[in-house]
């Protein structure tokens, strides 16, 4: 979390359970796989690089309720696009937000 030599990250539907998740409820994948998927630390620190998500709003993989905690946490931008986990429709638009994202200035941290 504080390698300060990376500046920007981008995640695709990111499968990061935020704590207190009812696991339970997820059958689709091993528990225990589940288990190892949830870390505190990124709901209570933030990270020092910008943060970008890009958002399939039909993903019937990763939830909402996972996703919007973890970038409200880590106070990360989210483009949100009307299409699956797998983003089937969307592919063609990440150059140019990607390049963007990366052309930013680095987030300026205490650190």
């Amino acid at each position: 979390m504080d390698n300060i030599a990376v500046t920007h990250v981008a995640l695709l539907n990111p499968a990061i359970i935020p704590p207190g998740t009812d696991l339970s409820t997820v059958t689709s994948m091993p528990q225990a796989i589940l288990k190892r998927m949830i870390n505190p630390n990124l709901f209570s620190r933030c990270l020092p690089a910008r943060l970008l998500i890009l958002r399939g709003t039909q993903d019937t993989v990763v939830p909402d309720s996972w996703v919007q905690p973890f970038a409200r946490a880590q106070h990360a931008k989210i483009f949100c696009f009307n299409d699956d986990h797998r983003f089937t429709h969307s592919m063609h638009k990440f150059p140019e937000i990607l390049a963007q994202f990366f052309a930013e200035t680095p987030r300026v941290t205490d650190g």
